[in-house]
């Protein structure tokens, strides 16, 4: 649903692009309110986003990898990234105003 996805957006609170110098933000709702009956849901494709991008801010990704994954030597360049990138990951309930409120605070406060 909509709410859903609006969760998972990547946030950084100063402008600017994402983690030069600014924190990261993961949010994610571990319950779907999508279509049930699915074999793989769009939530739980979502969620394995949710747990990877932190995974490859924190680790990078090396020459090695790129190559175990058989990506073609022209792409390789592309898909390399450095790592020991810091952000942060909150796990909610739920997506609703008291979390959003919590939300809030905790950036008022500089979390």
């Amino acid at each position: 649903t909509g709410d859903e996805r609006s969760a998972f957006i990547l946030s950084a609170p100063a402008p600017g692009p994402c983690c030069a110098g600014g924190l990261c933000g993961f949010y994610g709702i571990p319950e779907s309110r999508g279509s049930a009956g699915e074999v793989v849901s769009n939530h739980d494709e979502l969620m394995k986003k949710f747990f990877a991008q932190p995974d490859a801010l924190a680790y990078g990704n090396t020459i090695g990898n790129v190559r175990e994954e058989g990506v073609p030597e022209k792409l390789r360049e592309y898909k390399l990234f450095w790592g020991n990138r810091f952000s942060s990951s909150l796990l909610m309930t739920k997506l609703d105003a008291y979390a959003i409120g919590q939300l809030l605070v905790l950036y008022e406060r500089g979390g």
